[in-house]
């Protein structure tokens, strides 16, 4: 089986859960869209680490999509060769098919959820989900924070940068790719578990890293310049 790309479609920002779901969506390359509904703990990441496990075994390109909410849960599997894409379209990330059995389809994976075993321990759920919500708050409240300070950073940067010069050495340094629709993505994420970090899985032929506040100028530059080509750009969750 060959190694997946991984990718994460959404991070968590400053202002909360950022959604790039969109983008996967619109990907025309992927003929068959299943979007997986139902609550936790229904089966949704098993049923796509399953289905992405029959598919790539005879080593198929492929890419895993993690959820920056809970690293070891899957947010979404697309396999092009066979046209596939499956995501987990449930909040924060509610996706439905704007034309259903057209553009995608749904699967209700609701009826697995044990029903009884959540009633048992209802009181000790609504505990946990309260503690969960406060700490997305103080969470969030950090991010905020941060990423105030970024702006500020870049904002400053740009100002003291030779803008022209960036803009030249991007055109003359890189050759475009041919024309279509970028898409937005993320390499890195803060998680529950820390800051996870796929760079390293990337293909380093094809990609170029812009690291730090001088990084961020000039990938803002650059995203000018593929705004109509078919470029991933991986944006800092600040």
């Amino acid at each position: 089986m060959t190694t997946a790309r991984t990718l994460f479609p959404g991070a968590m920002g400053p202002e909360g859960f950022i959604s790039c779901f969109d983008h996967l969506m619109d990907d025309t390359l992927l003929r068959r869209k299943l979007i997986l509904k139902g609550g936790p703990g229904v089966g949704k990441s098993t049923f796509m680490r399953r289905v992405h496990a029959a598919l790539c075994a005879n080593g198929e390109p492929s890419t895993l999509y993690f959820c920056s909410g809970d690293p070891d849960s899957l947010d979404g599997v697309a396999v092009p060769h066979a046209g596939l894409l499956i995501l987990d379209g449930t909040a924060p990330h509610t996706i439905d098919p704007a034309m259903p059995g057209i553009d995608g389809e749904t699967l209700d994976l609701g009826r697995f959820l044990h029903k009884e075993v959540f009633k048992r321990r209802r009181e000790e759920l609504f505990v946990l989900a309260e503690e969960n919500r406060a700490h997305y708050k103080n969470a969030f409240a950090c991010l905020s924070a941060a990423g105030s300070l970024r702006r500020a950073a870049v904002s400053e940067a740009a100002r003291s940068a030779d803008l022209t010069m960036i803009r030249t050495f991007l055109k003359e340094g890189f050759t475009l790719p041919k024309e279509g629709t970028p898409r937005t993505l993320f390499l890195t994420s803060p998680t529950p578990a820390g800051v996870a970090d796929f760079r390293e899985a990337q293909d380093a032929e094809n990609t170029v890293y812009l690291p730090g506040v001088l990084g961020a100028v000039f990938l803002n530059e650059a995203m000018k310049l593929v705004q109509n080509t078919q470029t991933e750009i991986f944006l800092h969750p600040l």
